[in-house]
């Protein structure tokens, strides 16, 4: 199957799942990771129709910025994010995902004012409190949101989890928890999405059947 054959799948398997959830696909963005492929194969997606991308390395990222802003593609930082790295992406990506500890929404803080700039963050939640993940425990999600909206320079933006690896039906109850989560956090003024990275293409119907706004 090609890449844009196996985009279009996953386009058509999103906008399925979205219509049984009472959903609007073009409300759904499809990040595609990016991240360690190769410039060739970045571009047919781009053709195909990707516009969202995710890197998880920070150089890897600063070769490909030329590529992304010829596209006019928006890029997430994806995967844990090491607190000394922040310097080499605050600005430069829309949205810096897996926000896990309150030291790396810190040091984004500051680098952001140093930038004058506002940068979207999504927040872990270790949905499944798995002891081998980070991110925030569902029980302490709304102590370290308050704690992240008193710092400048940042965005909440949603919130983010891998579930557990369970087959998708199975996994729709950590979405559902999410689900929860998150009307619980609206109340801390955090704009409307959700992101479900990690997910597998099976997990597709479950976690859309739950709402969320990201694959």
């Amino acid at each position: 199957m090609s890449i844009r054959e196996n985009y279009l799948e996953i386009c058509q398997s999103i906008a399925d799942a979205a219509k049984q959830a009472g959903r609007r696909a073009e409300d759904i963005t499809l990040v595609a990771v990016s991240k360690f492929v190769d410039e060739e194969r970045i571009r047919l997606a781009h053709e195909a129709g990707a516009n969202v991308f995710g890197e998880s390395r920070a150089q890897e990222l600063g070769e490909k910025m030329p590529m992304f802003e010829e596209f006019g593609a928006d890029v997430h930082f994806i995967g844990q994010l090491q607190t000394n790295k922040v310097k080499y992406i605050i600005g430069r990506v829309k949205t810096i995902q897996s926000v896990d500890r309150i030291e790396l929404a810190n040091e984004i803080s500051r680098l952001a004012q140093k930038k004058n700039i506002v940068q979207d963050v999504l927040i872990e939640v270790n949905i499944g409190s798995e002891p081998q993940k980070g991110g925030a425990e569902p029980d302490k999600l709304n102590e370290f949101l308050s704690s992240i909206s008193r710092l400048p320079g940042i965005r909440v933006d949603g919130l983010m989890c891998i579930p557990p690896a369970v087959d998708g039906e199975d996994a729709r109850r950590y979405f559902a928890m999410m689900r929860e989560l998150f009307e619980k956090a609206k109340q801390k003024n955090i704009h409307t999405c959700i992101d479900t990275s990690g997910i597998t293409f099976q997990e597709t119907n479950a976690s859309y059947m739950e709402k969320l706004d990201k694959l």
